[in-house]
């Protein structure tokens, strides 16, 4: 499992996650305020998998 966060993206709601980019909390949480800019859908998951944001 991975140990880092994961930023991520779709275009619609049928669509799968995309992830865009693996880092620390604080990094993912930055590029998910650049992710919401361009997406209508977009989160931030934990190693575990559990959507922080």
């Amino acid at each position: 499992m991975s140990t880092n966060y994961q930023a991520q993206y779709k275009s619609s709601a049928t669509q799968q996650w995309q992830t865009k980019t693996y880092g620390s909390e604080m990094g993912c949480m930055q590029e998910l305020a650049r992710l919401r800019e361009k997406y209508p859908f977009a989160r931030v998951i934990d190693p575990q998998g559990r959507v922080v944001s």
